[in-house]
């Protein structure tokens, strides 16, 4: 009789226990930075073939042509304000901020983020996180994991329902792949010149002290060209010019 007993307490024992780590999520490490592409951009403050109007000591042209290195970052940002509530437990969201991905669990053949929000402090609950499970499409599982990674029971209650959560990503300047940084001021005319400063820029925009260039062109001419723009002169006069950019070469 001792040894039956013995028997259906260790089976006991066993079933208890996988029982128990049946209710515990697993959570792997995520990579923090996950490399997408490489990314060519080109910024300036003019189109082709539209007029602008500058006055002396303003920009006629600006261009910026880089590089970015696009990331998938380890935080995921809500569409949305948001409540979370079981039972009597509840915690909240804001739309714009970000909230870090604590790890990975796979539940129902389904892999989730986990991210973990302060549970309100209330008359019933303590001091505790909520693990929110979120999928690749950025919806959420209706299960939750406390701070201890044990799945919760009772199902949450998102509001509104509409709730969907979405990667962040971040760029980091590429400066091994080349950029240009410039503007073009008018500082107006000299005579029978045109007076044009060249300003070089270092990428996150403070002018270069010695890439100050300034130039000039004949008044009389309808066209002037800076490298690969070609700009139609519409009007000149001391203080300002009116212009069109009719080509400047940029694929974009």
């Amino acid at each position: 009789m001792a040894k039956i007993m013995k028997i259906f307490l260790t089976i006991l024992f066993c079933a208890c226990s996988i029982l128990l780590l049946s209710c515990y999520a697993r959570l792997t490490p995520v990579n923090n930075n996950k490399f997408l592409e490489s990314e060519h951009k080109i910024e300036k403050n003019y189109s082709i073939n539209i007029s602008i109007n500058s006055f002396v000591g303003e920009s006629m042209i600006k261009v910026k042509d880089f590089y970015v290195d696009k990331y998938e970052s380890s935080y995921l940002t809500p569409n949305k304000n948001f409540t979370a509530k079981i039972g009597l437990t509840s915690c909240e969201g804001f739309q714009g901020a970000k909230y870090q991905i604590s790890g990975q669990t796979k539940m129902e053949n389904e892999v989730y983020n986990v991210i973990f929000l302060p549970q309100k402090i209330t008359t019933f609950s303590a001091p505790g996180y909520m693990g929110l499970l979120i999928n690749k499409d950025g919806f959420l599982h209706t299960k939750i994991l406390n701070e201890n990674s044990a799945i919760q029971v009772g199902s949450i209650k998102y509001e509104p329902q509409d709730l969907k959560f979405y990667h962040v990503y971040e760029e980091y300047f590429n400066e091994s792949s080349g950029y240009v940084n410039y503007e073009l001021v008018y500082s107006g005319i000299d005579g029978s010149s045109i007076k044009i400063l060249y300003r070089e820029y270092t990428p996150n925009d403070l002018a270069k002290p010695a890439f100050f260039q300034n130039m000039t062109y004949d008044i009389s001419s309808e066209y002037i060209r800076f490298q690969k723009i070609k700009m139609k002169i519409n009007k000149i006069n001391n203080e300002e010019i009116n212009f069109t950019v009719i080509e400047d070469g940029m694929i974009q």
